[in-house]
């Protein structure tokens, strides 16, 4: 039973008075302290030893308490406890008396926070037994160890540990701690990014589960690494199966491998590249078709000048044959030949970004309504065809017949992926791409686009079929099927157009082609691709200065412009056109040259010419596009140009068109690098 004046819990303070304050041992009423011995034990220690009478009251404290809280003892003594307690502490103090007072002889422990005199709070450790029914003793006895130095290092390790913590958990970086064996003990919250599944599914699991099958023996090599060289960091790269089914490609920032003493364990920073690696593969695609795009715009080049050659020669003999010769239709057979050579050709000058090129304003939106009658007698009944485009219009700048050409190649192409029938759907809208989007498209600046989208439902392709799709004479149709420029005819015209195409495939759930185009700055015009033909040739006897490298186109060229009746002084190269041109003494009407020559160029040999010559009109040939040769460099834009391969009518056509023109602007014709 409690003592009436004992400690109780209203108000968490000590009730009664003390009778006075003690200082010294010897003046404590206990028998027991007393004794030298026991004197000396409590006022050398350094624990802060307190005894209490029956109401809580401070009766004794040995001299550690000046050390411990700084008080004199005449401001300690005689006062209950709780008013050097800390207030959030007090209720505990005050229970802890309690059940002292209710189980003599036992100690019980408590920790709680006493004032210093100078204001600071200091966390002890108070281990209390009720003597009070000893005779020796008569008190409750306190011993208060400080541990202010322990509580403050915890509280410095745990908001250690919280900012660590949420260094750890806010990384876009997944952050693995692994045994030596591979067994993952911990992963931080990016692992739903970077590894597609809740950190808590893959503790417990090995890190070899996670990685792609074809790249765990090197991995384990890596890993073996690190064990060997602790405390040294090693980087890798690797792809793994995303919780997704995909494949993604991880970077590991740092592995290392710490063997500490009570730390043996493998840290490892991941971080997901596959956008990285997207990219790079996006660069190298591009190296890669451009480089195959120079090639067959080289080789389309130099096909063209044979093909002039041949086209003209054929012609001409058609021409002296006769009607009704037995010969006609073997050169009919020729010129047939020719031409459908020539639509190759065409094909590769388009994929290599180098065909001739009219582009304008062109409402997309319009263009596909247009086109909807014929495409569906291109896919047949067995097709579904739909065609959704915004209400809005749509103006991009391309050329309109090389767009439907772009979407007809892809019909076709969507067509035969569905043998057994499905649902082709084109759409038309708009896009614009931020600067993140750059991951996605390497060649394309931000800003607002005109799509083209055409999905089909059939057969899907593979990862390594769509990455080898627009390339030439490459198809995934049987031989005989479709075209295999189709598809690298498409590439070139929308990269040489200044736009962008994606595929995506499943392979079984179909494809979806999506094309990019750019903004057209004015309104669209009336859509149409019907150019208007010039007028019937007209022979003339004015004079021509024929410059060309290649023997049998120019002697095609300066035949077919004898028999029209022009005069022709013909040159193999740029310095015998200009010595020719200081040995005519009359007038020259027009210079007639190929762009491309070998030393001198056809618009060095022009700027020359028309220097001395400033009446003489300028007409430049060439098997490069106008749109490629311009951007290179060789020709200001506005300079005439006809493309090869020539045929007589187109070439006498254009020249008398040149010749007849009422004025020539000369300062266009010809190239300030010359």
């Amino acid at each position: 039973m409690r003592k009436p004046g004992a400690i109780n819990g209203r108000g968490g303070c000590y009730a009664g008075k003390a009778d006075g304050p003690v200082g010294r041992v010897s003046d404590v009423a206990s028998p027991m302290l007393r004794e030298p011995w026991l004197s000396a034990l409590v006022e050398h220690g350094r624990d802060l030893i307190t005894l209490h009478d029956d109401a809580g009251r401070i009766s004794y404290a040995a001299p550690s308490l000046t050390h411990i809280l700084g008080y004199p003892l005449e401001e300690f003594l005689a006062r209950p406890l709780t008013a050097f307690v800390h207030e959030d502490d007090q209720a505990l103090v005050v229970a802890h008396f309690a059940l002292l007072q209710d189980n003599p002889g036992i100690p019980r422990t408590v920790e709680y926070r006493l004032r210093h005199r100078g204001g600071r709070w200091r966390w002890v450790q108070a281990t209390g037994t009720n003597l009070l029914s000893d005779p020796s003793v008569q008190a409750v006895v306190m011993n208060q160890h400080d541990i202010t130095p322990q509580r403050d290092a915890e509280v410095a390790l745990r908001e250690s540990e919280h900012r660590f913590r949420a260094l750890v958990e806010s990384s876009e970086d997944c952050i693995e701690l692994a045994s030596p064996r591979g067994s993952i003990a911990y992963m931080s919250p990016a692992a739903l990014t970077v590894f597609g599944r809740e950190p808590e599914e893959l503790v417990g699991r090995n890190i070899f589960e996670l990685i792609h099958p074809d790249e765990r023996d090197r991995v384990a090599g890596l890993w073996q690494r690190t064990l060997d060289l602790p405390g040294q960091p090693v980087r890798a790269e690797f792809r793994h199966v995303h919780g997704s089914g995909e494949d993604r490609y991880l970077e590991t920032v740092r592995v290392n491998h710490l063997d500490t003493p009570g730390l043996n364990a493998v840290v490892t920073i991941y971080r997901d590249v596959t956008q990285r690696y997207a990219l790079e593969e996006q660069v190298r695609q591009a190296q890669k078709m451009e480089a195959v795009g120079r090639l067959a715009g080289g080789i389309a080049h130099d096909f063209n000048n044979i093909l002039s050659a041949i086209h003209g020669f054929a012609s001409i003999i058609k021409q002296d044959l006769g009607a009704q010769h037995v010969l006609q239709e073997d050169v009919d057979e020729i010129l047939r030949s020719v031409a459908r050579a020539a639509a190759l050709t065409r094909q590769l000058l388009a994929f290599g970004r180098k065909q001739v090129l009219q582009p304008r304003a062109l409402d997309v939106g319009s263009a596909l309504q247009d086109m909807q009658e014929t495409l569906r007698r291109v896919i047949g009944e067995t097709i579904e065809l739909r065609i959704v485009a915004d209400e809005s219009p749509l103006p991009a700048r391309v050329d309109p017949a090389q767009f439907e050409q772009v979407v007809m190649d892809l019909v076709v192409n969507a067509r035969d992926a569905m043998a057994s029938g499905g649902v082709l759907k084109i759409s038309a809208g708009h896009e614009t791409l931020a600067e993140s989007d750059s991951a996605r498209f390497a060649d394309l600046l931000p800003g607002a686009y005109v799509t083209v989208k055409v999905s089909d439902t059939g057969q899907g392709m593979s990862r390594e079929l769509q990455e080898r799709i627009f390339e030439p004479f490459f198809s995934t149709k049987n031989k005989g099927q479709g075209s295999v420029l189709g598809l690298a005819t498409v590439f070139g015209v929308v990269k040489q157009s200044g736009g962008h195409i994606t595929v995506n495939s499943v392979p079984g759930e179909g494809s979806t082609f999506r094309v990019y185009f750019p903004v057209a700055k004015q309104p669209a015009l009336q859509n149409s691709t019907t150019l208007p033909l010039s007028s019937a040739v007209h022979a003339g006897n004015e004079t021509i200065l024929l410059v060309d490298d290649e023997t049998s186109v120019r002697s095609f060229v300066a035949r077919m412009l004898r028999k029209y009746g022009y005069q022709v002084l013909d040159a193999a190269s740029g310095a015998e056109a200009m010595l020719l041109s200081g040995q005519h003494g009359g007038p020259i009407h027009l210079l007639l040259t190929d762009v491309v020559m070998p030393r001198i160029s056809g618009p060095q040999v022009a700027e020359r010419l028309v220097t001395a010559r400033p009446d003489m009109r300028v007409l430049f040939m060439s098997g490069y596009a106008e749109d490629a040769i311009i951007k290179q460099g060789v020709l200001r834009p506005g300079a005439d140009l006809i493309e090869k391969p020539l045929t007589a009518d187109t070439l006498g056509r254009k020249v008398r068109e040149i010749l007849d023109r009422a004025d020539q602007p000369k300062a266009m014709s010809v190239s300030s690098e010359a």
